[in-house]
């Protein structure tokens, strides 16, 4: 039999109240990492894209020093025969490693958006294999990765989370492998602005994150100019 202590009542309260303001506040700021956010936001990434080759209004030659970029730090891997893009949407990228990487390496994709897999993705790539769900709980993608990669996806990740991520991560990389995170950094106020819709992680926080589940830093910087 639990007893509850004076104020008990009080404290249980004050954390429903808690609760239900953070969730106001984050759907105010337009964070809302359910199924059904996902899915709209796939839908419309679609549609502000595929004009441009997966990169919306962003100029040519800054959209190709993206997808090099990628793959320079894929290359540079000590083994890249084994690839996952962890929230590989509409399969932009998995696309353009499919026709630059060596035909023999396997790319797997797998995004939360069900129809942004089965109406682009699936469309985009034709030989990655690419799934819907949640990569920490989905139980497909047990294979030993190589290099698993993400463009511009933690930030929409709260916390809890990205610790259940890089333990995920740990759990499903070969020996030796490598995490390669790609998220947007607000270093001035401006930029803090700029990205107020989305979760905000300093690179040493994330670092950290993934250091408690044995990873250590390789590399970090801005690898965008």
């Amino acid at each position: 039999m639990v007893t509850r202590k004076p104020g008990d009542n009080m404290i249980i309260t004050l954390k429903k109240i808690a609760r239900l303001l953070r969730n106001v506040i984050l759907l105010l700021l337009g964070i809302n990492p359910s199924p059904r956010y996902w899915e709209k936001r796939g839908s419309e990434a679609f549609a502000r894209t595929i004009d441009a080759d997966g990169f919306g209004n962003l100029p040519l030659d800054f959209s190709e020093r993206l997808l090099n970029r990628v793959k320079e730090n894929i290359e540079n891997a000590p083994r890249h025969r084994r690839i996952l893009d962890f929230g590989c949407g509409t399969g932009r990228y998995l696309a353009f490693l499919e026709n630059t990487l060596d035909q023999t390496t396997e790319l797997y994709g797998i995004d939360m958006s069900l129809s942004t897999i089965e109406n682009y993705a699936r469309k985009t790539v034709s030989r990655a294999h690419v799934f819907s769900g949640i990569f920490w709980t989905n139980k497909e993608l047990f294979e030993h990765f190589d290099v698993i990669y993400s463009y511009s996806v933690i930030q929409y990740i709260y916390p809890r989370n990205l610790r259940r991520l890089a333990l995920r991560c740990a759990e499903s990389l070969s020996t030796g492998g490598q995490v390669h995170l790609y998220f947007p950094v607000g270093r001035n106020f401006l930029e803090f602005i700029e990205y107020i819709r989305y979760l905000k992680y300093l690179p040493e926080k994330v670092e950290s994150i993934f250091a408690e589940k044995g990873f250590r830093v390789i590399s970090s910087g801005d690898h965008f100019q």
